[in-house]
């Protein structure tokens, strides 16, 4: 749940203690004692609760002999809500098979999640059936404050019927990357060489025009991107081979903040790595629940996710600013962060995968 910036608070306080599904597949592979309520469980609950519901309803319509309109509608949201307890509980089922392989690193699981991924997509396309005719839009609030699972910008996504593409390309996704994993295994290789077959091209600096007084140097292994830190780049996403980064002082960062001033002849993207951590020396991402500003410059969500690793430093998730041509001046947050420099270039967003020990599996979705 972690890529969606879901907030603790907020599962803490609707429910009682429990597990998220990533926690209960790690103690069920180690073997640990589980607590309070279950996702499985709660998974069972709901399509039961929907199953009775739909099957009380439906045994009452030939009763009904007034206001059948409305029934009708009170009827359609009793299927609307068991279709979709349907979809999310094989969604979750797939998701447990693919955290399997995070842990076993066995393909077979991945070709379990397959088809209940499949079996997912089928009862949501139900649901969105149910509802294209009968709803106008499936949150109260149209915002681009909205981000789960997708962004609300431009007032798009606020019907199931248009996140369906989503899910169909997250499915689709999937489904090639377990070839790839499979084709890779067979020539006894593993899922970094993998990415690495992918030929991913890097970025093209762009020209812009810096004041004095800023330092820059070529993005690569050794690279310092703080003046007073002995820290070095250690891993970064191949789109970054060659950017023109920034060299910060990290205590100037902590106490003023950063301040960015350039002149571009082009449109151009920023892009601004942040530090996957919530300790009050590392600058905190832009977030559109709690910073109606957030996306101002297009750079609510990141664009490459563990794209780049420092010694001793955690993760980092790079997003993009968006300038026109001319002069700008940009103030971000206090804390450490990355200016790794300015392109041109189109970026596909995507899981760059340096995670160190995490592993992280995301990049199976894109």
């Amino acid at each position: 749940p972690y890529k969606y910036t879901i907030y603790p608070g907020f599962y803490e306080s609707c429910g009682p203690e429990g597990e998220k599904l990533i926690e209960y597949v790690e103690k069920e592979w180690k073997h640990q004692p589980h607590v309070g309520e279950l996702p499985l469980d709660i998974v069972n609950q709901t399509e039961a609760n929907g199953d009775r519901s739909v099957a009380d309803i439906d045994a009452e319509a030939a009763l009904v002999t007034r206001h059948q309109d409305e029934f009708r509608r009170l009827q359609n949201d009793m299927h609307c809500y068991r279709d979709f307890a349907y979809s999310f509980g094989w969604k979750v089922k797939a998701a447990q098979c693919v955290l399997n392989y995070k842990w076993g690193k066995d393909i077979k699981e991945l070709e379990k999640a397959v088809p209940l991924l499949e079996k997912s997509q089928e009862y949501y396309r139900k649901l969105v059936d149910l509802t294209k005719d009968t709803y106008l839009y499936a949150n109260s609030m149209q915002t681009a404050q909205r981000r789960i699972p997708v962004g609300g910008d431009n007032g798009k996504m606020k019907h199931w019927s248009e996140l369906l593409p989503v899910y169909e390309q997250e499915l689709t996704s999937l489904k090639k990357n377990v070839k790839m994993l499979k084709e890779q295994e067979k020539k006894g290789g593993n899922h970094s060489e993998a990415v690495s077959n992918d030929k991913i091209r890097p970025l093209h600096p762009a020209d812009v025009i810096l004041p004095a007084g800023y330092k820059t140097v070529v993005l690569k292994k050794g690279a310092h991107l703080f003046s007073d830190l002995d820290s070095v780049v250690t891993e970064y996403a191949p789109e970054l081979e060659g950017m023109k980064a920034y060299v910060f002082n990290s205590s100037s960062q902590r106490e003023n903040g950063t301040k960015i001033e350039f002149t571009s002849q082009k449109p151009v993207h920023l892009l601004v790595g942040y530090f996957r951590d919530d300790q009050i020396k590392y600058a905190a991402a832009p977030k559109l629940e709690i910073d109606a500003s957030a996306n101002d410059y297009g750079q609510a969500e990141p664009q490459l996710t563990s794209a780049l690793r420092i010694e001793g430093m955690p993760q980092v998730n790079v997003h993009k600013y968006d300038f026109g041509a001319g002069h700008h001046v940009l103030l971000l947050p206090k804390g450490f962060l990355l200016v790794l420099g300015y392109t041109n270039d189109n970026i596909t967003p995507r899981d760059a995968g340096l995670s160190g020990t995490d592993k992280a599996i995301d990049w199976l979705f894109y």
